[in-house]
């Protein structure tokens, strides 16, 4: 019930200005003592949705998951295509043009959101990361692809003066969520 009524407490703020959302929730009612020994398939879709989220400014996200509910449980319908862009996330480095795919279950009250796919464009270039996980656990390392990525953008990033570089790099960036 809290789902029909949009009362869901979010893990992180959200002050949302603009966009739709639109869901459909079909199934049959069997068994009305326990609610959760009902099944159904629920889809969600977010579009054109614009404004802050942990205090960090997004444009036009848009965002479409299919679910199956049984037993209490919620669980994607895995999505053959990325079904998570993001235009802009305004950070110190704006990233622009983020696509990824969403696979988002609940089970026992614990949500698990693995995202596949991640790309986007950031510092002049691109980066691309093959899947991570959230929650996030200690020791967790990810492998971020970085294309073309400008060396005097990321030099800005740190405002010291006298420095001067030039160029592009590629590679690959270790990372290790350490906590």
């Amino acid at each position: 019930s809290d789902l029909l009524t949009l009362n869901i407490n979010l893990p992180v703020p959200a002050e949302l200005i603009d966009g739709d959302l639109s869901y459909h929730l079909k199934g049959q009612l069997t068994d009305l003592d326990d609610l959760e020994n009902n099944s159904a398939d629920l889809s969600i879709a977010l579009k054109n949705v614009t404004g802050e989220v942990n205090e960090i400014w997004i444009q036009e996200l848009q965002w479409q998951q299919n679910f199956i509910i049984s037993k209490g449980n919620i669980k994607t319908v895995d999505s053959k295509k990325n079904n998570l862009t993001i235009d802009l996330i305004e950070i110190a480095s704006p990233i622009k043009n983020l696509s990824l795919k969403t696979n988002i279950n609940l089970f026992n009250k614990e949500i698990i959101l693995v995202a596949e796919n991640i790309g986007g464009n950031i510092l002049g270039g691109k980066f691309y990361i093959p899947d991570t996980q959230w929650p996030v656990s200690t020791k967790h390392s990810v492998n971020v692809q970085l294309t073309n990525i400008d060396l005097e953008k990321v030099l800005e990033l740190d405002k010291k003066q006298g420095i001067v570089v030039t160029g592009k790099i590629s590679g690959l960036l270790p990372t290790l969520f350490d906590g």
